[in-house]
């Protein structure tokens, strides 16, 4: 059985082509690839066989990366899109944001390049249901709350607000940091370092970038399901923020470093957003899952596995790993729920995400959650922290108590 993974790259110039077969000669035995010339042939190559992956440039004549890309999103859903281009524009750059997953600048490195496709080929893998990983490549949001949508755009007009003022409420709701984090991560910004919280993104971005991400392109999606459904994107944001909050607290008790914060906190705040896509994308399937007639009194990834076949976790990893999300937060998303599959062993912000995201569990049971796995002991055993547990749980149960603040 043919193993290998199927990239197709485009670009009008045939000098830029032969340079990537070249610099890519080396993956021939893990990649099969092919070459375009324009998007017209991409696509007639897209539809003699199929792709895991396509990489295009931006500027070429008759059909630009963006027109192509939007194309093969509507007609091969499945495959993961990016964006590789040497246009500096602000303007293309969110034009280019919807109809693609990733955007690298030109000229791009070997190693980048290399470890960028790597990481899309591994995350395929991530998702075994055919039918939901097709469907979740073919997102452009993750859904927000429209109040909140339509509240950042009036916080955005008055003259005093400050750069913590739009990254706390943008905090508040898991598509706009999601996709906050995502462009901060671009190539276009030129960040020497992974962006990991929404401070640093819109710092990074600027107030008036940010607004124009929101004028000027689709990237927050408004959140439209059935009440029948029973479930509360509220609740769902109470216990993201509530979750993020204490692995912040516990990030502060051990003297543990800024980054371990922040992406201990974003992860956070993102662990569940596999929950609102599928429930926003799938409700009548998913929906039974809240009101609790479909396999009660067991964990709910548990019911997810068993009626799809994959859970929540693995579905918001693969799309926030799609977006170019810092691999130490897409792990944590991943594997929040059984930690000792990750091969990496210490305190990381998975370990973290996955203990505070327990205690919350425990706290809110009847509510959002529904009865957890709870803690991995033996992995708690493992790296090193189970003497750390009884306090870090009466630190989180203290700030429960003292009301979370944002």
């Amino acid at each position: 059985m043919n193993t290998k993974r199927k990239i197709l790259f485009v670009d009008d110039e045939p000098n830029i082509l032969q340079g990537l077969q070249r610099m890519l000669r080396a993956m021939r035995t893990e990649w099969e690839m092919a070459f375009a010339l324009n998007g017209e042939d991409a696509l007639a190559e897209l539809e003699r066989s199929s792709y895991d992956i396509i990489v295009t440039d931006w500027r070429m004549p008759r059909m630009n990366g963006a027109q192509l890309l939007e194309q093969v999103k509507q007609h091969h859903p499945g495959v993961i899109r990016i964006m590789l281009s040497g246009q500096s524009d602000e303007l293309n750059l969110l034009n280019s944001i919807g109809p693609s997953h990733q955007y690298l600048s030109k000229p791009c490195d070997y190693e980048t390049l290399k470890s960028t496709l790597d990481k899309a080929c591994r995350l395929r893998d991530l998702l075994s249901n055919t039918p939901i990983q097709r469907l979740v490549t073919n997102l452009t949001s993750i859904p927000s709350v429209p109040t909140l949508y339509f509240e950042l755009l009036d916080l955005l007009e008055q003259p005093d607000t400050s750069v913590k003022d739009v990254a706390n409420l943008m905090s508040k709701d898991l598509g706009m940091t999601a996709r906050l984090i995502q462009l901060a991560n671009s190539a276009y910004f030129g960040a020497s370092r992974h962006i990991s919280s929404p401070v640093q993104a819109v710092s990074l971005i600027g107030l008036t970038s940010v607004k124009a991400l929101l004028l000027t392109t689709h990237v927050f999606s408004h959140f439209n399901t059935n009440d029948s459904t029973g479930f509360r994107l509220d609740t769902l944001w109470q216990h993201s923020l509530s979750v993020g909050q204490k692995a912040k607290s516990i990030c502060s008790a051990m003297n543990m470093s800024a980054k371990m914060s922040d992406y201990s906190y974003t992860a956070s705040l993102l662990h569940d957003a596999g929950v609102l896509l599928l429930i926003a994308n799938l409700p009548d399937d998913y929906g039974p899952l809240f009101q609790n007639s479909v396999l009660p009194d067991i964990p709910l990834a548990n019911a997810e596995r068993a009626v799809f076949g994959t859970t929540h976790a693995e579905v918001g990893a693969y799309l926030l790993g799609l977006w170019g999300l810092p691999d130490e937060i897409v792990d944590a998303v991943a594997y929040h729920h059984k930690p000792n599959e990750h091969p990496l062993k210490g305190i990381t912000p998975l370990a973290l995400v996955h203990v505070a995201d327990a205690f919350d569990s425990d706290i809110r049971a009847g509510s959002f959650s529904r009865p957890t796995f709870g803690l991995n002991m033996e992995y708690i055993a493992e790296i090193g922290i189970a003497d750390h547990i009884p306090a870090w749980q009466i630190l989180c149960n203290d700030q429960d108590q003292k009301g979370v603040r944002s």
